[in-house]
């Protein structure tokens, strides 16, 4: 099978477009798909300093009922899949244009677990989204800033992550998306 195995293939099915890179042994390599099909074999594109495989693919609109992907969910798959396969590094970047505003109440209290809900144009957001990922990595940031100001921590202190800011928590956090999409 070569550089693009079959992992690629129940994607590529499944995409309007797909564009694979592989580096290794000093040299990147890219095919581009469209709907299933290679536009051309792999080609040598440049020299690799570094190993590893990038997949973007844009999934097709003539297959699934919604093309939008959750971003929170897709993380999280990333972080299970990164955990059980040691030394394996992923990287998820969100290149979706921000628009809107977003409103946040929050209070902690004495409990040991988070309560959030979160909503998008007034919609319940139960699985959470980017606007919850950006939220606690934004709380995240603003306890550990506060904390080096007063000497808490040295710049050399992990600060708290996401996860020990959220014990105790209860946070509302809306986010006004601008042009409101349908779901």
């Amino acid at each position: 099978m070569g550089h693009f195995s079959v992992g690629l293939c129940v994607v590529n099915a499944l995409s309007s477009r797909l564009t694979a890179e592989v580096r290794c042994g000093g040299v990147r390599r890219v095919q581009e798909h469209a709907r299933g099909v290679a536009l051309a074999p792999p080609a040598a594109v440049g020299p690799a300093r570094t190993s590893g495989t990038t997949v973007a693919f844009w999934p097709d609109a003539e297959i699934f009922e919604t093309t939008r992907c959750s971003f929170a969910v897709l993380a999280e798959r990333f972080r299970q899949i990164a955990f059980l396969n040691l030394g394996l590094e992923i990287s998820l970047t969100d290149e979706r244009r921000a628009a809107g505003t977003m409103e946040v109440a929050l209070m902690w209290g004495g409990s040991r677990e988070e309560r959030l809900r979160s909503f998008a144009n007034s919609r319940l957001t139960r699985e959470g989204g980017t606007h919850v990922d950006g939220f606690h990595d934004g709380v995240a940031a603003a306890v550990t800033a506060w904390a080096r100001g007063r000497g808490l921590l040295t710049a050399q202190d992990a600060g708290p992550g996401a996860d020990r800011i959220g014990e105790g928590l209860t946070a509302v956090v809306s986010v006004k998306l601008d042009p409101p999409r349908p779901h």
